[in-house]
């Protein structure tokens, strides 16, 4: 069943006379746009309206919202940021994840809401998921939190304990939200974990990372009957009120395609587990993780960056999803040809030469320079915006901008956030638009607590 996407047949197919948006009625005559406008609608009565469905736009959340075993789904056309900003939206003082997406920070920054940011870990080189212990100290510090907004999974593929997590903040009268936008395929078999939904307030999920959506579709899903009014009201906010109902109809696409092919996960994690295998023949491991779909792979040792590897691997017409200096980030979904563990392995092979002959790093401080020295967490505080300070004079200044790296659109620097000198280091390798070197930073000098 699709019953939305199923609409837009019905409604093209009586050719009606359209004195309605879009503009271009349905004749876009050029490439696949040809085909598409015919399916661009806007709301009518007989197209249903996203901001208060009653026909096939709430048919196709209730079957969405059914296979993840939820009461509720809302549809998002401007991807799980919108999540993100309803989440923001909800109580007085926010504790959030170190890492998470840029959209959670500026709905913070726009709110002006009192802001608690749990620092992540770092564990021979590796960032932890948080954990119950980080919660229960942030908690002590600041009990007056009453939101929650964890990242799970991560762009490597770990995820929090949202179980524990879940049942101690319930018990303390707190509210959890999770930007699962990752793991939009979670829950969908048993080797997978289970969806965020199950585990927390809410969370958002991003039907175009991991399922079949197309770029731009996201899923609120709750179980909540208190909390749904406001979270639907705040997902919408600040969303677009002519959202696409050709992004719209590929979430129930998506959503049918996942039920019905479920299965195909047993096949990808036995090929997952093949691969593993073979590319420790030249010397490269996979880390481990909690989403067998997405392969983070090790260059460390080498003396050969991730980066350089993941350029090597464009010429040889393979584009990951990620690089940092030393992994390889490659998601593989139920939607790949069943040769693409083979094709990466034998891509890694082809380009097998730049790793011979390496001198073995140097230095292995195993430290994450975007995550080290920093505080547990900030933000009950406001400094004065004083000017900007030479890139070379920053160590120890207080920033007054937030950047980011893209991918994963994480900042590696916080606004309010103390200036390191291994933050500096990551911050000189990020080019500016124009692919110029940064020379200046923006810095916050004399602290006022608002707290």
């Amino acid at each position: 069943m699709t019953p939305l996407y199923d609409l837009l047949f019905e409604y093209a197919a009586r050719k009606s006379l359209r004195l309605h948006m879009p503009g271009h009625k349905g004749k876009i005559d050029r490439g696949f746009l040809k085909d598409f406008s015919e399916f661009d609608l806007t709301e009518l009565d007989v197209t249903d309206n996203l901001f208060e469905p009653t026909g096939a736009i709430l048919e196709a959340e209730r079957l969405y919202a059914e296979l993840f075993g939820v009461k509720y789904a809302l549809f998002s056309v401007n991807g799980s940021s919108s999540g993100n900003f309803a989440f923001a939206a909800q109580g007085k003082v926010v504790a959030v994840d170190r890492l998470s997406h840029k959209s959670l920070f500026e709905a913070l920054r726009l709110m002006k809401k009192p802001t608690v940011v749990i620092e992540r870990r770092v564990n021979d080189g590796m960032v932890e998921p948080i954990s119950l212990k980080d919660i229960k100290e942030t908690l002590e510090l600041y009990p007056e939190i009453d939101v929650f907004v964890l990242t799970s999974p991560d762009y490597y593929g770990q995820t929090v304990n949202l179980p524990e997590i879940r049942a101690f903040l319930k018990a303390k009268g707190k509210k959890l939200f999770v930007d699962s936008a990752h793991g939009a395929h979670f829950g969908l078999s048993p080797l997978l974990p289970e969806s965020a939904a199950k585990n927390s307030d809410a969370c958002v999920v991003s039907v175009h990372k991991t399922l079949g959506g197309l770029n731009q579709t996201a899923v609120l899903l709750s179980d909540s009957d208190e909390l749904i009014g406001d979270l639907k009201r705040d997902l919408y906010a600040f969303m677009t009120t002519s959202p696409s109902f050709g992004l719209m109809a590929s979430i129930d696409l998506a959503r049918e395609y996942a039920a019905e092919n479920a299965g195909k996960y047993d096949v990808l994690y036995e090929r997952r587990r093949i691969f593993d295998e073979k590319i420790k023949k030249i010397g490269l491991f996979s880390e481990k993780n909690d989403d067998f779909t997405r392969v983070v792979v090790n260059c460390e040792g080498y003396g050969v960056s991730a980066e350089e590897v993941g350029a090597a691997l464009e010429r040889e017409n393979v584009f990951l999803e990620m690089t940092d200096k030393k992994r390889l980030v490659a998601i593989t979904t139920i939607y790949d040809d069943e040769d693409v563990f083979e094709r990466l392995y034998e891509a890694l092979e082809r380009i097998r030469p730049i790793f011979e002959n390496r001198k073995e790093i140097c230095e292995k401080t195993r430290k994450n320079a975007a995550y080290n020295d920093r505080k547990a967490a900030f933000g009950l505080k406001r400094y004065p915006l004083v000017g900007e300070v030479p890139i070379s004079e920053a160590d120890g200044c207080v920033s007054a901008e937030t950047i980011l790296k893209m991918p994963p659109c994480i900042p590696v620097l916080l606004d309010g956030e103390t200036i390191s000198a291994e933050v500096l280091k990551e911050i000189k390798s990020i080019p500016l638009q124009d692919g110029k070197e940064r020379k200046k930073l923006k810095v916050r000098y004399e602290r006022i607590d608002n707290v």
